[in-house]
């Protein structure tokens, strides 16, 4: 008879392995968690292309040039390269959870911000905060970390956090 996938086989004897719960979440539980990381990830594809059909209108409102504002665009994606680093490394030593709370809250903050703000210098900072802050979706836990390198792509960034859930479930 041939082991199942919880047990193995040894001299000839069937040893049963028990399987040890890593979580104290029920099924519904994680579906949920994982349900709002990956509306939280699309929300980093939203922020960076949001604004492009009203560039113009922006910068007119701002009383500035439609360069400047594409510098805002350039700025984003610059730091949205840069603080995953950074804040990985953080999250290695602060903790996931924590890190992950920390960012999506400066995410939001700096979004109240960028729509109070009348300057374009504060619409530069804002938006490289915003970009730091969202980076945080970057330091998902382990489970999936293969296939979250296969769908790093920016359109499938918002699901990734889902089908490896679905995946390691």
């Amino acid at each position: 008879m041939a082991p199942s996938a919880n047990q193995t086989a040894f001299n000839d004897e069937e040893v049963t392995i028990q399987m040890e719960v890593y979580t104290v979440f029920r099924r519904w539980e994680k579906v949920y968690i994982v349900s709002l990381i990956t509306l939280a990830a699309w929300f980093s594809t939203l922020s960076s292309f949001i604004y492009y059909p009203v560039i113009t209108f922006v910068a007119r409102d701002l009383r500035t040039t439609v360069a400047n504002i594409n510098l805002t665009v350039t700025a984003y994606m610059v730091v949205s390269g840069i603080a995953p680093a950074l804040i990985g490394d953080l999250a290695d030593q602060a903790g996931r959870r924590p890190t992950y709370m920390i960012t999506l809250l400066v995410y939001f903050c700096a979004n109240i911000g960028i729509a109070l703000q009348d300057s374009f210098v504060a619409l530069l900072l804002l938006r490289m905060l915003q970009s730091a802050g969202i980076s945080g979706d970057e330091i998902l836990p382990d489970r999936g970390q293969i296939l979250r390198a296969i769908l790093s792509a920016t359109v499938a960034k918002p699901l990734r956090p889902f089908i490896a859930y679905q995946f390691d479930a």
